[in-house]
């Protein structure tokens, strides 16, 4: 979890470089997590409010 958006880049940086470099290896999953699950068909809703 990032706690400022200098982590979030970079994060998001990480995951995008190591996506490039295994997409070929159905082996590999890369994920972040942010702590944000969208409501399908809300848009206003995320599974993290109360």
């Amino acid at each position: 979890m990032a706690e400022n958006t200098w982590q979030f880049g970079a994060m998001v940086d990480s995951a995008t470089a190591l996506r490039a470099r295994y997409r070929h290896n159905p082996d590999v999953f890369v994920g972040v997590d942010l702590l944000m699950y969208c409501e399908k068909g809300n848009p206003t809703h995320t599974a993290n409010e109360s």
